[in-house]
């Protein structure tokens, strides 16, 4: 295995290089450098996904990345805000493979379920709402229930076209 400055030198290339083309890329690497507090854990326990904390510390960054650039300083602005509903259950993908080699399984964790909507509640009844400009492909990251693209609305004060493409379980 790579060491960790191996690891980070060759992430911080693969960013120059995505970068490089033109694709706005924020720099991930203050994600896994922040401990979670643990009523806010950034990783779920048993499972290789973010939680809802982690989704919106995630979002900041993008965020931030996307006001640095001169494309998204045309892009219409909208105020969205953010607000817990529920919990959310995950069983988690170690938790399912616990299960099925050794036949038991520890207890799911929950964490509270987060949604996002515009702050203005008006609406165009005629559906001449322009399209957002911001689009978001995502992977199982970026799910709903992880609220990822509500996130970003918030923190960059835009709309989002979310579009995701997640296979199996």
């Amino acid at each position: 295995f790579p060491s960790h400055d191996t690891a980070d030198s060759r992430y911080q290339g693969v960013l120059e290089k995505i970068r490089s083309l033109g694709i706005i890329t924020p720099d991930l690497t203050p994600l896994l450098s922040q401990s979670g507090a643990a009523e806010k854990p950034l990783f779920f326990k048993r499972d290789h996904h973010w939680t809802p904390y982690g989704a919106e510390f995630t979002a900041r960054l993008v965020a931030d990345e996307l006001r640095k650039s001169k494309v998204f300083e045309d892009i219409p602005r909208k105020e969205f805000v953010t607000r817990s509903e529920g919990m959310l259950n995950k069983v988690g993908s170690l938790n399912a493979a616990f299960q099925k080699i050794c036949g038991y399984s520890y207890a799911s964790q929950y964490v509270p379920r987060f949604v996002t909507e515009p702050k203005d509640e008006s609406s165009d009844l005629f559906g001449d709402e322009a399209a957002p400009e911001v689009v978001l492909l995502g992977t199982s990251f970026s799910t709903a229930q992880y609220n990822f693209d509500g996130f970003i609305k918030q923190y960059a004060s835009v709309d989002v076209d979310y579009r995701s493409i997640v296979t199996g379980k």
